[in-house]
């Protein structure tokens, strides 16, 4: 199985279900990027034309508003990570 059934299993619920949405999201964003650059990225840029085209295949309006969408996932995904490093557990993203 891989980390998401991991996760599931180990602590089922809607912080965990919150984290994996925004790690997808993630995801999404960087195939859509790798889409429009034709190659693997190293970094996401949302300048130059890249930036509004990654935007509409995402459904977004331009690029500041891809910059906020991806700026919200990161800080979802920071959180959790912030919440398991302070407690030294895994078992952190069960608590709110």
């Amino acid at each position: 199985p891989g980390n998401a059934a991991l996760l599931r299993a180990l602590m089922p619920g809607p912080p965990v279900e919150q984290l994996l949405e925004a790690y997808d999201a993630l995801r999404v964003v960087e195939a859509r990027a790798r889409l429009v650059m034709g190659r693997a990225l190293e970094a996401i840029e949302a300048s130059g034309e890249a930036g509004p085209l990654t935007a509409a295949l995402l459904g977004l309006p331009d690029r500041e508003a891809l910059v906020e969408y991806v700026e919200a996932q990161r800080g979802r995904v920071r959180d959790a990570w912030r919440r398991v490093v302070a407690a030294g557990s895994i078992t952190a993203l069960g608590e709110r």
